[in-house]
C-alpha cells in the first residue's frame, strides 16, 4: 500500500516536471471572393482564382512547417473556402469565430479604373492592436518578396476585420488592372513567394525565426569508395641465360649428332653380338677396359693378315672380358 502511494507520488512529480508541449496555433486563411463573385478582373485573370492559389500554398506551407520540426512552428489550418464557392463576408467571420481561430489572414488582389494604380498594401481594423502588428509584418515581407510599390499599412472598416473576434489583417497583393503588377499575379513562382512571405510574417509575429520548410537534408552519398591507384609493377628483369645443359637439349631443336652421347653399353651392331663395338666406342668406365678395347683392335688388325688361330683365341678372350659378363 505504502509502496503504491510512493510510486504514484513519483509519477505525479515527474509529470509536473516535464516541459509543457506548445499548443498549435489555429490559423484561419480567407481567400477573398469566389463562386459567383469573381472579385477584381483584369489582364485576363480573376481575383478569386489568384487568391485561392496563394491561400492554398500558404496553408500547405503551414502544414509543412509543422511536420518539418526544424522551424519550430506548430500550426493548425482552416480556410473559409477551399474551392470556387460563394461564402458571404458574415459567414467567413462567423466560421473563424466558431472554430476559435487564433489569427485571421485574408488575401485579396486590387483593381482600379486607372491602370496606372499599382502596389501592395495591407489593412487592419484599427491601429495599435495585435492585428495591426501582424499587418505590419505581412506588408514588410510582401514588399521584400515582390518589390512592388509600397502603398503602406492602413486601417479599414472591412467586415472580416470588424466582425472577427481574433487579431486579423487583410492583404492586397497588387493591382490586377496594372500590367506590371499583373506579371507578379500571374506567375506561379511569385504566388509561391507571396505564400512564403505570409508564412515568414506569421512566424515572426509569434516570435519564431523565419523558416521555409522543405525536405529533410540527406547526407551526401559517398558512393562507391574509389580504389587507390595501384603502383605500376616494374618490368621484371630478364633472367640471364644460364649455360646450356648438354644433357638436356632443347626439345625444339633437332638432336645433335654427337657420337659421344651414345649409350656406352651399346653392344654395337645387333647383327653381330660378338663384336666389341660397331663404332670403336666400348668405354665402360674402366681405364683398363678402354685400353683393352683399343689393344684388341690393334692386335686383330695385326693378325688378320694370316694368323686365324691366334685371332680366334683373342676373340674368345675378349668376349670373356666384356663388361657385364661374369
Amino acid at each position: 500500500m505504502i509502496r503504491a502511494v510512493v510510486v504514484a507520488v513519483a509519477a505525479v512529480a515527474a509529470f509536473a516536471a516535464a516541459p509543457a508541449v506548445a499548443s498549435a496555433q489555429l490559423i484561419a486563411i480567407d481567400p477573398g471572393h469566389g463562386g459567383s463573385d469573381p472579385g477584381a478582373v483584369g489582364s485576363g485573370m480573376q481575383e478569386k482564382e489568384i487568391v485561392l492559389d496563394v491561400s492554398t500554398r500558404f496553408a500547405d506551407l503551414l502544414r509543412d512547417d509543422t511536420a518539418d520540426g526544424r522551424g519550430g512552428g506548430q500550426w493548425s489550418v482552416i480556410m473559409t473556402r477551399v474551392g470556387d464557392e460563394s461564402v458571404s463576408l458574415a459567414a467567413r467571420a462567423s466560421f473563424a469565430n466558431s472554430m476559435g481561430a487564433d489569427r485571421f489572414l485574408s488575401i485579396h488582389a486590387n483593381a482600379f479604373s486607372d491602370p496606372s494604380a499599382n502596389g501592395t498594401e495591407t489593412f487592419s481594423f484599427s491601429e495599435g492592436t495585435t492585428g495591426a502588428a501582424l499587418r505590419n509584418l505581412v506588408q514588410e515581407e510582401m514588399i521584400a518578396a515582390w518589390g512592388l510599390r509600397n502603398r503602406g499599412n492602413k486601417t479599414a472598416n472591412f467586415a472580416v476585420l470588424r466582425e472577427t473576434a481574433m487579431p486579423a489583417e487583410l492583404h492586397e497583393l497588387g493591382f490586377i488592372t496594372n500590367s506590371g503588377d499583373a506579371v507578379k499575379l500571374a506567375s506561379d513562382g511569385a504566388r509561391q513567394s507571396a505564400a512564403e512571405a505570409h508564412l515568414r510574417a506569421l512566424q515572426r509575429h509569434f516570435g519564431l525565426a523565419p523558416y521555409i520548410p522543405g525536405p529533410a537534408d540527406e547526407p551526401d552519398d559517398p558512393g562507391e569508395p574509389e580504389e587507390p591507384d595501384q603502383p605500376e609493377r616494374p618490368d621484371e628483369p630478364e633472367q640471364p641465360e644460364g649455360p646450356e645443359d648438354p644433357d638436356e637439349p632443347d626439345p625444339g631443336d633437332p638432336e645433335p649428332e654427337d657420337p659421344d652421347s651414345e649409350d656406352p653399353e651399346d653392344p654395337g651392331d645387333p647383327g653381330d653380338p660378338d663384336a666389341p663395338g660397331g663404332n670403336g666406342d666400348t668405354t665402360s668406365g674402366d681405364s683398363s677396359g678402354g685400353a683393352t678395347a683399343s689393344g684388341g683392335c690393334a692386335v686383330g688388325a695385326a693378325v688378320g693378315g694370316g694368323h686365324p688361330a691366334l685371332l680366334m683365341l683373342l676373340v674368345a678372350w675378349a668376349v670373356r672380358r666384356r663388361p657385364g659378363r661374369r
